[in-house]
């Protein structure tokens, strides 16, 4: 059961308090149905708000100890939401050589990409993703869209896909996405290599707000823990 896994999180102003101690949860809920080790899971953890911070990288995140500390230590950089620098961070850092990322073809690589809001930069969004989906990263992107605010073209635009986009109506409501379709889909990538989308216009966008909402932690179904090679 092998998989490089990475989060990327929203951690910009429109994020209430009880909305990031849920997303702080989420990341923990959602590795700890895994076999994170040495040999199997490996985990990493990227926030974005105005600029990009890697909070954990593959190398580091090989034990659900390393991931949980992480999490609870992430701090919220609060301002707008440049998803494409986290996207970009997450190339250019958590999948290149040296920060413990395995070959793609033999492991495969799995991006969680959590969001209340659109992008301030919706013309580089689409690409910064693209370029983690293709050659030679083979990154497969699944995309949460938390609330109303969220623009789903550009999710389907990130993850490739209408299929890797889960939307839900808050951040307490992520437990309903159960882990093993998600990760499954990542399996599938490495014999299926994704292939490039015919470019659409981007819509106009501003920076996204979000109202604080009632939010619990989050606990997700249980999952065999990885890919099976």
């Amino acid at each position: 059961n092998r998989l490089d896994l990475a989060f990327l999180v929203d951690a910009s102003g429109s994020v209430s308090d009880e909305g990031w101690n849920a997303t702080r949860q989420f990341v923990k809920d959602f590795s700890s149905q895994l076999s994170v080790s040495a040999t199997e899971v490996h985990v990493a953890v990227v926030t974005f708000s105005e600029d990009a911070s890697v909070i954990l990288t593959l190398a580091q995140g090989q034990s659900q100890t390393a991931v949980d500390a992480a999490a609870d230590g992430m701090p919220q950089t609060f301002f707008r939401t440049f998803t494409n620098r986290g996207l970009d961070a997450v190339r250019d850092v958590i999948f290149t050589d040296g920060n413990g990322v395995r070959t793609s073809s033999e492991v495969p690589r799995l991006l969680v990409v959590l969001t209340d809001g659109r992008s301030t930069r919706p013309d580089l969004t689409p690409p910064a993703a693209e370029s983690l989906r293709l050659e030679p990263f083979n990154v497969q992107i699944h995309a949460f869209g938390v609330g109303d605010l969220i623009d789903l073209t550009e999710l389907e635009r990130i993850s490739g896909s209408p299929d890797r986009v889960s939307l839900v109506t808050n951040f307490s409501t992520l437990s309903a996405v159960g882990v093993n379709e998600i990760t499954s889909a990542a399996c599938e990538n490495v014999t299926s290599p994704p292939v490039a989308l015919e470019p659409t216009a981007s819509p106009t966008v501003s920076p996204s707000t979000l109202a604080p909402s009632t939010l619990s932690p989050s606990t997700l179904a249980p999952s065999p823990g990885g890919c099976v090679n």
